[in-house]
Parts: C-alpha cells; structure tokens; sequence
C-alpha cells in the first residue's frame, strides 16, 4: 500500500532536498492544492530544471508539488488541453509523462506536437535562457530519457505498441498537404515526360549548326572489315612499314643507279681504312670478315630481273 506522496520518489533525491531548500518552495508552494497551483503555472516565464550552483526552477518546483499532491486523471488532462496558457499546458504534460501509462502518454501528447508556441527555458550552469518550442519541448519528452534534471521512466517505443494493437497508427497533421504535394509531383512528371520525349527526337549539331554525317548501315559497296573513313585525312604514321608501300621499276632502277654510281667513285684507299683490321685483303682481294661496299653486277642483274627490269650491261 502507497503512503500519500508517493510519487515524489520518481524524482531522485538529492534533488527533492534541493527543491525543499529552496525559497519558492518555502514561500510559493506551501499549501497549494489542484486548484490553487493553477495560479502558480499561469505565472511561470520559464520551463527548466536546475540553473546556477544547482538551483531548481520554480517549474521543477511545481512538478515535485504536483507528485506530492497527486491530481486526479481529469485535472491533468484539463491542465494539458488548456489552449491558452501554454506554462501550464507544459506543466500538465511533464506531469503525464512522469505518472502515466504508456498508452496515455502517446494519446495525450502527440496531439500537443501540432502547437508551435514558444517557450523559454533556463540554462543550466547560470548561462540565462534561450527559446524552444512547445512541440520540441514534448517531443523531447516522448523521446528522451532525461529532461529538466529528471530522468524519466523508460517508455515502450509507439511500433511495439501498434504491433500489440494498443494504439492505431498514427497520422500526422500534415498527411493531406503531402499526398496533395505527391500528387502534383506525379502529374507534373508526366506532363515533363512527353515533353522529353519530344526532345529526344531532335536531331543533334555541331557547333557551327551542320548536321554531323549520318553512317550508311545499308552500303553493300563496303566490305564488313573496312574501317568507315573520317571526314578528315589523318597524319602519316612515321612508324609505317615502308617495304609494303607500292614503288613503280623506275624509281627502283634510278635507286640503285644512284647507289652503284656512289660507290665506283669511292677512293679505294678510304674503303680500306673503313674495312675493319681483323679483315685480309690484300693485292684487291675481298676482305674476309669485313663487309662489302657494294653490290656487285651479277647481284644487281638478279634483282633487276626479279623486279621485271632490264640488266645492266657489263
């Protein structure tokens, strides 16, 4: 069996003793009933927990006298639907979380995430205040396990609920401008479709506005391995094999005219000096091992008979 007051051990304890030290709870909270509190929230500036060398708020000053007097169900609710005094609306919902069932929790609170009022909040460590909002205030109290220096008492997550078939599906205030948003996107998609569709017909040009020749697939002419030309001429390659290269007779004949020709007019003497010395030739004779300046007339008729020439004469 619960003594009265029970619920003041949710909050911890050092906390209680610096709540019951300090002077608004000696002045402003002694004999305050379900009633007469609400006078005292409707004067609130400020939600919070503990500020400076660890002082509690009048807010947590409140919510430890609430855990002490113990409000009926129907009172709290009256506190967290009030629509004009947002304090106590932050009051009553605190309280709920505290004290309530999880299914009342999710019931009662989500609706106050619609409600974007603003809230000022003290900052722990003497840092003066800073703005929230009423739907961040109790959206931390869903989703947080401490808030205002209180730990909370854990809260099953909303799915396991829903799969538990506790609570229905949630549907949040904004679904209908999203489906109107979704839909508006869908049509506007498919209007932009066939607008692409007509863009990929056109025909791409180059830069000085001439249509890029067009490749004939159907040209028997042209054999399957035959490399399609460019429309311009490439360079040269260095690099080419000029022994398959077509020459005509007389520029084969005029060449080796010209290396014959070269040759008889070499000064013996110099042919010597660029045999190599391991070479014998003496009186005239072929060096050996050395290489020869020149081709002589047999092999030069030979070759002249294989490219079709005329031979030379001796």
């Amino acid at each position: 069996m619960e003594f009265e007051g029970a619920l003041q051990l949710k909050i911890e304890k050092i906390i209680r003793s610096r709540v019951y030290e300090t002077r608004y709870w000696k002045e402003e909270c002694f004999g305050l009933n379900a009633e007469t509190l609400i006078d005292k929230a409707v004067e609130l500036d400020a939600i919070g927990g503990q500020y400076g060398n660890q002082v509690p708020t009048p807010f947590l000053c409140l919510v430890l006298k609430l855990l002490q007097i113990d409000p009926t169900p129907d009172i709290v609710l009256e506190y967290i639907r009030d629509p004009e005094f947002k304090y106590l609306r932050a009051l009553g919902a605190f309280y709920l979380r505290v004290v309530g069932s999880p299914v009342d929790i999710y019931t009662e609170l989500e609706p106050l995430l619609n409600d974007a009022r603003k809230l000022r909040r003290r900052m722990p460590g003497g840092a003066g205040f800073d703005l929230t909002f009423m739907d961040e205030f109790v959206d931390q109290l869903l989703t947080e396990e401490r808030v205002c220096d209180v730990i909370l008492p854990r809260l099953p997550k909303r799915y396991i609920l829903e799969d538990a078939g506790e609570l229905e599906p949630r549907v949040s205030a904004i679904q209908d401008e999203f489906d109107a948003m979704v839909d508006a996107e869908d049509a506007a998609r498919k209007d932009g479709g066939s607008d692409a569709d007509m863009d990929v017909d056109e025909e791409v040009r180059d830069e000085d506005g001439s249509a890029p020749p067009q490749p004939h697939d159907d040209d028997d002419s042209r054999d399957d391995g035959e490399v399609p030309r460019s429309p311009r001429a490439a360079p040269v390659d260095p690099d080419v094999d000029l022994g398959k290269v077509k020459v005509s007779k007389k520029k084969v004949a005029k060449l080796f005219k010209d290396k014959s020709g070269a040759s008889s007019s070499k000064p013996k003497s110099k042919a010597r000096e660029e045999a190599p010395a391991g070479g014998d030739s003496d009186d005239g004779g072929a060096p050996s091992g050395g290489f020869r300046d020149s081709m002589s007339i047999e092999e030069t008729n030979a070759m002249r008979i294989k490219l079709g020439l005329k031979p030379l004469r001796e």
